[in-house]
């Protein structure tokens, strides 16, 4: 039995060499080329910023979105069941989550976080 592991271990290592050889000796060219080795620019400013101006407000109103996407995972269990063999505390812990979401909805609204314009 040990030496089945061994013999397949040999193998498989002996073959994955050979596979890094091969691919390493394929991919090597004769030649550096300067021109394949400079950067493409494509008609861009180099020098310029490559940062771009980034609106707080899509990110803040994509942090909404997921927060409300996850309540429908979490909600999902509940609503498919329905009212079969549901139990008061299911219903109550439901009822909680929504609450605690519904203020936050409420606290994101008085804030004016959702308004579009200024």
């Amino acid at each position: 039995m040990i030496f089945l592991f061994l013999w397949v271990l040999s193998l498989s290592f002996t073959v994955s060499l050979l596979i890094m050889l091969l691919g390493y000796s394929l991919s090597r060219s004769g030649e550096a080329n300067l021109d394949k080795l400079s950067p493409f620019e494509c008609g861009f400013n180099p020098n310029a910023s490559h940062r771009k101006m980034f609106s707080l407000h899509f990110f803040l109103v994509s942090l909404v979105f997921l927060v409300f996407d996850l309540e429908l995972v979490i909600l999902f269990p509940f609503l498919s069941v329905g009212g079969v063999g549901s139990s008061v505390e299911s219903y109550l812990s439901c009822v909680l989550f929504l609450f605690v979401l519904g203020l936050g909805l409420l606290y994101e609204w008085l804030m004016k976080s959702l308004e579009w314009c200024d």
